[in-house]
């Protein structure tokens, strides 16, 4: 399932974009241009001593070992180490707007395992927020239950699979494995859960529902994504063992309903805690669900669009992408490429981007298969998912 965040549309964002690609190309260009006259000292100086087509071939493969060396180990490793730095400190603050639960139904509340300084920015978000049953029940026009959400944070715990079993072990003593539905959600990489993802599927259940989820990184997603997907893969795979060691044990009578989701990067954890891919056979049983927006590039971005022809260029475009786009090596992953940074803020009118707040609704509706719900029950829920923003007001 795919992510969102909340930032408006900004047309200086948009551009300054064209400079900032401007200064990037020319970094770029610098940086290859400095690499090929390293490359033709490196040959000039072997050739005395080997050769001058020797000297070219060992050349290019001493500056190519050199230059890789220098961004994996020095740059990229100290670019992360700054980074993991300057976002650990974020990673203290509480979201405004966000309290305590007083509630022992949720991690950080009375009783808990997990304190609440251990959460995180985004565990405490998580925790200190959501739908109450009142407000589960005023959409459902029946008696709701509170929901369960237990989660740990980097601080919980030294590693993923302690800091797994910590979440288990809470949403254990919050009741979650007596819940009708029980959801194993991987996050982002900074540990950020989509309010939407998990709103919808507390509504749909009526609030008889508990979700458990773990932070494994203080980068956000796009940058997790680049350096360490390994990460994200690990954190759902012992989330989902440490949860499911627990349901495999309950009574075979009335076991909750077990869910795994994951969006944006964190779509990799729900993958690799299933092992299961999509296919096109009819729904029975269990199976996967994929939310992707044709307007969205970052579930269509790979570096094989660069020489290589994907398969959706062959298929009938979808809502907001252009009839007449075709393929051309490498410009099509430029193209790409450049609408990833604003994925988030496509404006009104021109699809959804990488914003799927409303879309969990129709999807854990496909998955959940809830009873007693209308197509007018849930547009309401959209409503409050992700209500409609108020038309502006224009002067004449």
């Amino acid at each position: 399932m795919g992510s969102a965040c909340s930032r408006p549309y900004n047309v200086l964002t948009a551009v300054a974009c064209k400079f900032v690609a401007a200064l990037v190309f020319w970094l770029l260009l610098l940086a290859g241009r400095g690499i090929r006259s390293l490359y033709r000292w490196a040959a000039d100086l072997l050739g005395r001593w080997i050769g001058p087509r020797a000297a070219r071939v060992v050349g290019w493969l001493l500056v190519a070992g050199l230059a890789w060396s220098a961004f994996s180990g020095l740059l990229l490793g100290g670019f992360v180490n700054a980074a993991n730095e300057a976002f650990s400190l974020r990673d203290t603050q509480t979201p405004e707007g966000v309290h305590q639960p007083t509630s022992t139904l949720r991690s950080g509340g009375p009783g808990s395992l997990v304190p609440w300084d251990t959460l995180g920015r985004q565990g405490r978000a998580f925790t200190g927020s959501g739908p109450s049953a009142r407000d589960i029940g005023a959409f459902t026009h029946r008696t709701a239950q509170a929901p369960v959400r237990a989660y740990a944070g980097l601080s919980t715990s030294d590693d993923a699979e302690s800091r797994a079993e910590r979440a288990v072990a809470d949403l254990e003593r919050a009741g979650g494995f007596k819940r009708a539905h029980l959801l194993v959600m991987t996050t982002t990489g900074s540990g950020w859960v989509d309010p939407a993802a998990v709103d919808s599927f507390e509504y749909l259940g009526n609030g008889d529902s508990a979700t458990v989820a773990m932070q494994y990184s203080y980068l956000p997603s796009w940058m997790s994504c680049l350096v360490d997907q390994s990460e994200a893969r690990e954190a759902g795979r012992e989330l989902f063992d440490a949860v499911y060691d627990v349901w495999s044990k309950l009574p075979q009578d009335q076991p909750p309903r077990l869910f795994v989701a994951g969006e944006s990067l964190g779509s990799f954890g729900g993958e690799t805690a299933t092992g299961m891919p999509p296919t096109d056979r009819p729904w029975e049983g269990t199976g996967v669900l994929y939310l992707m927006h044709p307007s969205d590039p970052i579930v269509w971005w790979s570096p094989r669009l660069a020489l290589s022809e994907p398969d959706w260029i062959g298929q009938a475009p979808g809502g907001d992408v252009l009839e007449a786009m075709v393929r051309m090596p490498f410009v099509t992953f430029w193209q790409v490429t450049a609408d990833l940074p604003f994925s988030t803020d496509v404006p009104d009118g021109h699809g959804h981007g990488h914003k799927y707040k409303a879309a969990y609704v129709d999807g854990w509706n496909a998955v959940m298969r809830p009873a007693g719900f209308t197509a007018q029950d849930l547009d309401r829920l959209k409503d409050i998912i992700w209500p409609e923003p108020e038309p502006t007001a224009t002067r004449p």
